[in-house]
């Protein structure tokens, strides 16, 4: 049985404990019963599980931003978001065609306007 995974006796039931990312999977868990003797013949009950990962971030909501055409720079820093796990998530930005005036910076976080 996987280790987030406990029998209770007194209740002739399982149950799952708190999990991580790494436990995402489909498992058969239950029961095989039988006798000692007659190893071949036990009847397994099982029940398939699946456990996902459903993406949930929390973090500061980015407003619109507006930068004027003027030739006067902008910059804004982006806000952290934490995953499920309360871990920082790593993210990727794709800037598209806004890269011909943005850049990213990663160990500053923010954005700011390329100016030439």
């Amino acid at each position: 049985m996987p280790n987030f995974v406990k029998f209770k006796p007194e209740f002739h039931s399982f149950e799952i404990e708190s999990t991580e990312i790494d436990a995402v999977g489909i498992y058969k868990i239950g029961l095989s019963m039988g006798y000692k003797e007659f190893p071949l013949s036990a009847t397994i009950c099982t029940k398939t599980i699946s456990i996902s990962y459903d993406a949930n971030f929390k973090g500061e909501e980015i407003e619109d931003q507006i930068i004027l055409a003027t030739g006067s720079s902008w910059s804004m820093v982006l806000p952290q978001y934490t995953d499920s796990f309360g871990q920082n998530a790593k993210f990727e930005l794709n800037l598209g065609t806004a890269m011909s005036f943005l850049a990213y910076d990663p160990e500053t976080n923010s954005l700011k306007t390329v100016i030439d």
